[in-house]
């Protein structure tokens, strides 16, 4: 796992060290190890006493490698005179810098300020560079490369759904399925893989508390190797209507009672495209109306009556019942019922609705109980021998107010006890 030089610089120097040889540049993959190999001619070797490599842009001081914590147990330098080795393992891509090396004697110190070798660190990446439009499964031609190109000739492995299979070329040619993810690597480094390619997988999430008024933003969330873009829809009855495109997020600001309804959204890159499952958004709010209403429009003693309370609200709103303002009943449903309606039952009724986030007042409703006008026709004998034609007891009843009318009709009307009375004779008599 070592990179040979591919390049060399050579220095003459008429001082303490005349001649180095050094890599100029290394370019390695991420997760792999690198040597850097220089060997010198020095008028002091024999009074060597320490060498050590450094980076120039870690500090200000050149420091050792070796006590540098973040190279702790992956730096190992070899120094045997005239020639000295830095190796450097699971590479990160931290680790691209310049470094160079400090040789030392009792006498002199060399080689601070000469330039040194830079280290390139790079990931495997596999590029999509072509794609068939409308095919399921997905046809894609792919290669694998990188930043820079690593020294040596390299074979590739390439992996679908983590499986060799046993491709060695740069590019590769495949059908492309929905669970398919494809990946490669550099034979001689295996385990470090380019990250895979791969369809969209979608999920879609809210923000809590959706009440209205207000800022509510949907994220749609993939982890679409190339990164995908995104288009958000709202569920009609007949079809979906586009929301927003390219971004993840979709915001809605304020949101509105309207609003509610199911949501998903598409991701999409150049593999395909996925749906995410449909997000059901239930916008919470407060009642705005509620209204009485009567079941009959004319109310007769004796009826089934229902007073209903027409409201909106989400959740549901809790209802409380109001006769001439004061409260008779509260619980759930909109409904107040009178099984057998009766006079005492007149009167101003409303209804107050609310839930968690607000309450309201219905407009009032006047609730009037007729009782029938009756006719009764009959005799009395009183013990005076006196006769009286009672022709007709009318009661009329409104409002709770009852009024007893009792009319003689001596020497008006001669009626046999034999008659009846008709309707018709209901316009003769009035309370």
């Amino acid at each position: 796992n070592k990179y040979k030089i591919f390049a060399w610089n050579f220095r003459d120097i008429l001082s303490v060290v005349h001649r180095i040889k050094y890599h100029a540049r290394i370019c390695a993959l991420k997760g792999s190890s690198v040597s850097f190999y220089s060997s010198f001619n020095s008028y002091y070797s024999s009074d060597f006493v320490i060498l050590f490599w450094f980076s120039p842009g870690r500090s200000k001081e050149p420091e050792d490698l070796r006590q540098d914590p973040r190279y702790l147990g992956r730096v190992h330098v070899i120094n045997t005179i005239p020639q000295s080795t830095l190796t450097i393992k699971n590479l990160t891509e931290n680790d691209s810098a310049e470094y160079r090396f400090i040789f030392k004697t009792n006498r002199v110190t060399w080689g601070s300020d000469l330039h040194g070798t830079t280290l390139t660190v790079t990931d495997l990446q596999v590029e999509v560079t072509r794609t068939s439009t409308n095919q399921d499964p997905q046809y894609a031609e792919l290669k694998c490369h990188s930043r820079c190109t690593p020294a040596g000739y390299h074979y590739y492995r390439w992996f679908r759904n983590g499986q060799d299979i046993g491709h060695s070329k740069s590019t590769y040619k495949v059908l492309i399925n929905t669970t398919d993810r494809i990946s490669c690597s550099v034979l001689s480094f295996k385990e470090h893989k380019a990250p895979e390619v791969f369809l969209t997988s979608v999920s879609a999430d809210p923000s809590d508390g959706i009440v209205e008024g207000n800022r509510v933003f949907l994220k749609c969330s993939s982890d679409a190797n190339p990164p995908a873009n995104y288009t958000w829809y709202k569920k009609t009855k007949m079809s979906a209507h586009p929301l927003h495109r390219k971004d993840s997020e979709f915001y809605l600001n304020p949101i509105q009672a309207s609003d509610s309804g199911e949501y998903f959204c598409v991701a999409k890159n150049q593999l395909g495209e996925s749906r995410s499952g449909n997000l059901n958004i239930d916008v919470k709010y407060a009642p705005k109306r509620a209204d009485v209403s009567l079941s009959h429009a004319e109310i007769v003693e004796g009826d089934s009556v229902n007073l209903t309370c027409s409201s909106d609200g989400n959740p549901a709103p809790f209802n409380r019942w109001y006769k001439d303002n004061q409260m008779m009943l509260q619980g759930q449903g909109g409904v107040y019922q009178f099984t057998f309606v009766k006079s005492e039952d007149s009167g101003t009724y409303c209804c107050e609705v609310g839930n968690i986030y607000g309450w309201i007042n219905s407009s009032t409703c006047d609730f009037v109980v007729v009782i029938l006008v009756f006719i009764i026709c009959f005799n009395i004998n009183l013990p005076s021998g006196l006769e009286m034609e009672i022709l007709a007891i009318m009661l009329c009843i409104y409002m709770s107010v009852f009024i007893l009318c009792i009319v003689p009709f001596k020497n008006k009307f001669e009626l046999k006890l034999t008659e009846s009375i008709t309707c018709d004779y209901l316009s003769h008599y009035f309370c």
